[in-house]
This record gives C-alpha cells, sequence and structure tokens, in this order.
C-alpha cells in the first residue's frame, strides 16, 4: 500500500518551513513533488499506525491539518474503458415475451 499525506497551513499557525522541517524529522515519511505532500513508506499496520502517530504529534499545536489518502500497490494506471460501452447488436430478448411464427412463416413477438 502506498500512503500520502497532504498537509494544510494555517496563517495563524505555526511557519510553514518550521513545520515542514518538523515533518522531515519522521521516520518512513518523504516529502515528493507532485499532487500530494508526503508519501508513508511501510509494510505493515504497526508501522502505518506508527508513522501516522508521529506525523499528527509533530503537527499538534501547530494550527497545521492534513490527510491521509492510501492506494493499493501496483499499476497506477488502468486501462480505461470506452465511453459510451459498446451495445450489443440485438438487443435482448424480454423474458416475458415468448416467439412465434405466425401462419405465414413470420416471426413474430407477442
Amino acid at each position: 500500500m502506498r500512503t500520502y499525506v497532504d498537509v494544510s497551513f494555517s496563517s495563524g499557525g505555526t511557519d510553514a518551513v518550521v513545520v515542514g522541517r518538523r515533518l522531515q524529522t519522521v521516520e518512513g515519511v518523504s516529502f515528493i513533488a507532485g499532487e500530494h505532500d508526503l508519501e508513508i513508506h511501510w509494510q505493515n499496520v504497526e508501522e502505518f499506525e506508527a508513522r501516522i502517530r508521529a506525523i499528527h504529534k509533530v503537527l499538534a499545536g501547530t494550527g497545521a491539518t492534513y490527510r491521509v489518502h492510501t492506494m493499493p500497490d501496483g499499476p497506477p494506471f488502468e486501462e480505461p474503458t470506452g465511453w459510451p460501452p459498446v451495445l450489443q447488436e440485438e438487443a435482448p430478448a424480454n423474458p416475458a415475451y415468448r416467439k412465434r411464427k405466425d401462419p405465414k412463416g413470420v416471426t413474430r413477438i407477442r
């Protein structure tokens, strides 16, 4: 699993640079460039809990808030599905209707 953390700062709280330096001291946490601010590296639930608690402790009293986003390991890209979805060539038959042939041999739905 990959866990990302987004941090939001308050102008009435601790300076963002100071908070960032404090976060750098948390083991197993890396700053990343992109959509998220931090990435948490963990192998089991105990490591995950320890790192989240450490982040929470560092941010306590700073006025900063955080949001955690966890994604399963695997390819970061999934093949897109077509839109609109491909339609069946023939509409499915409604099971409430019976097909029957009239005397002239033409199939009709009744």
